[in-house]
């Protein structure tokens, strides 16, 4: 399988560039990024678990929850 070269994309909201850019070439995963420092790496997420990240979004819920509907081990951390 060929490496998906990302596509990288700001929102069409975005007046500035204080902003994330989002890579959603890849059919697997979506790559987030600073826009004022790319290079300093990315977030990398499994497409599932971005797409229940924006339904929970657009739904007004807080994000904390998006890890318990990704079906993902709880932590410690998630306990607090």
């Amino acid at each position: 399988m060929q490496p998906v070269t990302p596509n990288w994309r700001t929102s069409s909201y975005t007046e500035t560039q204080n902003c994330v850019e989002l890579a959603d070439s890849d059919p697997n995963k979506v790559m987030v990024r600073d826009t004022k420092a790319r290079s300093r790496g990315t977030v990398t997420v499994l497409r599932d678990t971005w797409t229940i990240f924006g339904v929970c979004v657009s739904a007004g819920r807080r994000t904390s929850g998006v890890r318990r509907l990704a079906t993902a081990p709880r932590t410690r951390s998630d306990e607090r």
